[in-house]
């Protein structure tokens, strides 16, 4: 298991200190039986490649087997004290299958300095996209992204948390209506790749709701996505929630265990008194539904959080996923209103690869991204790194704040998500 320090000792500055890390050596050599040397290329059986200069290290302890590792591998322990800059440029995992890959030095430096201690062993993404390029179109600055599924997504995610052990929830992305039956289908059959991997079903509010049934089942589908464009209301950010999450859906969950992935809109989002009515009216209605509302409550304002989560506690079925929001008070007052374990870790790939954060301002928030004007200060010059990184910091603060344990960080990104989705592994 990858240690990180217990999180309650962050008071003691341990965790500013040193961090634990774990680095794998060369396999054993079969033929002289003696342990290769490190500095070099060295390839795992799940496809990653780690480079490591040990000599920026000292020796702890030496391990064999660990997260994968084939049986003639052997396991570097070792203690690095802060800053990790060197190690970072060395460590670069990428994959077999795709190489592809967004980080840049900048990405990596924040990772090991701000992240690699914290982010447990395991991951399962609440929160994301696939996609493919018949089904969708993305901005130029995604081109390389034109179709993302199984093998995609694996690399992709190494950018935010390298090494880990993944599952995740397959939510399609796509651009008409017409091709949400394709989208579906071809989202079932990227998430069957893994046994740890889910698939959601996206949907209108204008589908037949014994089709939408019909099709869940023949894709074997965990849960429901909706989205506020597909509304039929101008503007859509001002819908309500059954203008694009009608209750016969609701019901078809309830009724099939379904959990529904809610991006709710309005200007005032989880703190507006009809998006409370409605969350709370399904949610006591259809307790076999599990609600999960995404972006943290889309609290991207955390006032809205403060505000509104107090007035949709004891509901056993609703949970929140931290997808893609920057704020750390968003998921602290989830933790502190609700529980850490009504909190499901989610990267919303593709935004995560965008570069900014998000950030909240009056009674609103706003989006700060790679060409928005305001990088250049006066005595920096600020090299944004990718939003995946920025939300998990974020997650990150909010623990440290909330002094959660390890046990309960660990909960966050893998066990809440195991039982709702029924994940085994």
């Amino acid at each position: 298991m990858l240690t990180r320090p217990d999180l309650g000792s962050w008071t003691q500055s341990r965790h500013f200190q040193s961090v634990p890390a774990v680095f794998y050596c060369a396999p054993i050599s079969t033929s002289t039986g003696q342990e290769s040397l490190p500095g070099c290329q060295n390839k795992l059986e799940d496809g990653f490649e780690f480079p490591i200069l040990c000599d920026q290290v000292s020796v702890a302890s030496l391990t064999s087997r660990h997260r994968g590792a084939s049986a003639t591998s052997t396991v570097l322990t070792a203690e690095l004290p802060l800053p990790l800059h060197p190690i970072t440029r060395t460590i670069q995992i990428m994959t077999e299958q795709t190489g592809l890959r967004y980080a840049r030095e900048e990405d990596h430096e924040f990772f090991e300095r701000e992240l690699a201690s914290f982010v447990p062993d395991r991951v399962f993404d609440a929160h994301c996209h696939v996609w493919h390029r018949d089904h969708m179109a993305l901005p130029d600055f995604f081109a390389p992204m034109a179709t993302v599924g199984y093998d995609e997504y694996s690399s992709l995610i190494q950018d935010l948390h390298p090494g880990r052990q993944h599952g995740a929830l397959f939510i399609p992305s796509v651009r008409d209506r017409d091709k949400m039956p394709e989208a579906n289908a071809w989202t079932a059959e990227a998430a069957a790749r893994h046994p740890d991997f889910r698939n959601a079903f996206f949907l209108s509010p204008e589908d037949d709701p014994e089709w939408v049934r019909e099709e869940v089942g023949r894709l074997g589908a965990s849960g429901l996505k909706c989205y506020h464009t597909y509304a039929n209301v101008k503007p859509t950010w001002e819908a309500h929630i059954p203008d694009y999450l009608p209750e016969s859906m609701i019901r078809i969950a309830h009724e099939e265990g379904l959990t529904v992935t809610l991006h709710m809109v309005r200007s005032r989002a989880v703190a507006d008194p009809e998006n409370i009515k409605w969350i709370r009216y399904y949610c006591e209605n259809y307790p076999n539904m599990t609600m999960i509302l995404a972006h943290s409550a889309r609290a991207f304002q955390p006032a809205h959080a403060l505000e509104g989560l107090p007035q949709l506690t004891g509901l056993d079925n609703l949970y929140c996923d931290s997808s893609a929001n920057c704020e750390q008070m968003a998921h602290q007052a989830i933790i502190r209103s609700l529980g850490h374990d009504k909190l499901l870790y989610g990267s919303d790939l593709c935004a995560s690869h965008d570069r900014g954060r998000s950030l909240g301002a009056a009674d609103t928030f706003v989006w700060l991204y790679n060409d928005s004007p305001v990088w250049e200060e006066k005595h920096t010059s600020i090299k944004p790194v990718l939003i995946g990184l920025e939300h998990l910091r974020s997650v990150k603060w909010a623990c440290w704040s909330e002094r959660l344990s390890d046990s309960q960080v660990e909960d966050i990104f893998w066990n809440n998500a195991a039982k709702v989705f029924g994940v085994d592994s």
